[in-house]
């Protein structure tokens, strides 16, 4: 069962609720600020929801989809997200294309925000099959099965009483690191799931994991669900053991082979002594096919233009270089002939000679002038803030870190992470870091898929260092990092460690390299000096841009 949803821009609704702070007594029509929300989006799911054939969707407003007596309530809830970070709900109601209400649930939450423009994105849980479930009045168990049955996302019940005397047996106890003693003994992490037995599933859940049927679910361990993503397991076993909840963004293996993208949230609660796991799963598979679209339609793009680049790029350096190159060889041929005379006209040869010298000169001035287009060496200085540069960076590259499953963890250590930099060119540095460590992770067969980002500030420099929880560098292998020019083992090709490192250089800084990490990985870090004047707040259009 698909999640209705909606896409609101809320940019005006914002600034005139800020307008209607300076005038309290000053009530504005909801129906007026219905109005001045625009409908970016309606999906399939809510237009089935409400009653509407597709063909209409282009021509819905808000003010068309909520009753009167319902938009204040509807207003509060957008506004409020739009105005922070976080996730709003609360129960509304909905209007149907024949006028009826529908009882729904709103979840709110910021899906873009750039500069003063706002979207929300508005999840509606249908709640109309709750009903005979609410006309029960007393009856809380009905109501609990109902809600279990009709709400639009996968729930299932997991019976988790054997953890208890095999964490017992195993002496682990409540300072125990759960997460690193699973990582240490995958066979015991086997024997958790296994332990871990499915006793209830509603029919979103049984589409969700692949079955037929409940009864293929029921009495059956979880531990075919995590085979693909154990590290995530562990992390839902870690937070049941210390009572708290936990979510995340992962891959669950489903009982017919295939795999599904979802959104698991999992609570441990305890009945009369027993252990139990409510553990709700939203399917994103649609979303993530959408996102792994565009990355490949981007990648579509950016390999003509690529190519065009280089296209444009060796025309361009053939025109400048077989200039001096035809003199080259016209004025070596010259001076042979006055050097085979019968009389050798040694004035005349060195002046070819001369000539000869003056455009190899030449040539070099073109192949370095290439070399500074490429690694754009005059570094346009100004003071930045480092963490800024490495959040740029994090947008850049988190498509591909989506891709391969890896989480980006950042650490500021210190305040006044100022430094004079180019801020193109540190970005690019970053990246290229980020993008090593990303597919070093993802050639490894880590259960645990990490990338740090520490930032330390001390009295003189900021260091800015990238780990990773992936194989890592042999020290004898260390040093050939550094080889000028070498590609990512994936094929990827980037500036390199050693474009890299003279970009550092060229900061008045240095870039060190470390076979080991706190991950497991590897661990490289660069240092520049602390810049003395304040810092420059970046553009929005360009991350990277000092202008």
């Amino acid at each position: 069962m698909a999640i209705a949803a909606i896409e609101l821009d809320v940019t005006e609704l914002l600034e005139s609720a800020e307008t209607q702070m300076g005038e309290p007594d000053v009530r504005v029509d909801p129906a007026r600020l219905l109005g001045i929300t625009r409908l970016v989006s309606i999906n399939r799911a809510a237009l089935e929801l409400l009653g509407w054939p597709e063909s209409a969707a282009r021509g819905l407003t808000p003010v068309a989809i909520f009753p009167d007596a319902d938009r204040d309530a509807f207003i509060d809830v957008i506004a409020s997200a739009g105005a922070t970070d976080g996730v709003v709900r609360r129960e509304g109601r909905m209007r149907r294309i024949d006028g009826d209400p529908c009882p729904v649930i709103f979840t709110a939450r910021v899906s873009q925000r750039v500069g003063s423009k706002v979207r929300v994105a508005v999840q509606c849980t249908d709640l109309r099959g709750l009903a005979p479930a609410k006309d029960a009045g007393a009856d809380t168990a009905a109501l609990q099965r109902t809600l279990f049955r009709n709400l639009p996302l996968g729930l299932c019940r997991v019976n988790g009483d054997r953890l208890s005397p095999f964490y017992a047996e195993l002496g682990v106890g409540p300072d125990t690191d759960l997460g690193a003693f699973f990582e240490a003994n995958p066979g015991l992490l086997d024997r958790a799931a296994d332990l871990c037995i499915i006793e209830d599933v509603n029919p979103e859940a049984v589409r969700i994991l692949g079955a037929g049927s409940a009864d293929e679910l029921v009495g059956r361990s979880v531990a075919f669900a995590w085979r693909s993503r154990p590290d995530v397991f562990i992390q839902t076993l870690v937070a049941g053991v210390q009572a708290r909840k936990h979510e995340c963004e992962t891959e669950l293996n489903m009982l017919d082979g295939g795999r599904r993208d979802v959104i698991p949230a999992s609570a441990t609660v305890r009945e009369d002594g027993r252990r139990a796991s409510i553990i709700a799963m939203v399917d994103i598979g649609d979303r993530v096919a959408a996102k792994t679209d565009l990355i490949r339609l981007q990648a579509q793009f950016v390999q003509p233009y690529r190519l065009s680049l280089l296209t444009e790029l060796s025309s361009w350096f053939a025109h400048e270089i077989s200039q001096p190159l035809v003199a080259i060889a016209a004025m070596a041929t010259t001076g042979a002939r006055w050097l085979d005379k019968d009389a050798p006209q040694i004035d005349e040869a060195r002046h070819a000679f001369d000539r000869i010298l003056s455009s190899a000169v030449r040539s070099r001035g073109i192949i370095d002038r290439l070399r500074s287009m490429a690694m754009n060496h005059a570094p346009v200085l100004a003071p930045q803030r480092m963490s800024n540069v490495v959040t740029a960076a994090m947008r850049l590259v988190e498509g591909d870190a989506k891709t391969a499953g890896v989480t980006i963890a950042t650490r500021l250590t210190g305040c006044d992470d100022c430094v004079s930099m180019d801020r193109a060119q540190i970005g690019q540095v970053v990246v290229n870091l980020l993008m090593n460590a990303i597919e070093a992770v993802d050639r490894s067969a880590c259960v645990v898929r990490e990338v740090a980002i520490d930032i330390v500030v001390d009295d003189d420099c900021v260091e800015c260092s990238v780990s990773d929880s992936g194989a890592g560098i042999a020290a004898t292998a260390v040093a050939n990092a550094f080889a000028e020019l070498v590609p990512g083992a994936a094929g990827r090709a980037g500036f390199g460690l050693t474009i890299s490192r003279s970009i550092v250089a060229l900061h008045q800084g240095r870039l060190t390299l470390d076979g080991t990490s706190p991950l497991g990985g590897a661990k490289i870090s660069f240092r520049l000096p602390r810049a003395q004047a304040p810092c420059r707040l970046p553009t929005e259009l360009d991350p990277f841009s000092d202008r």
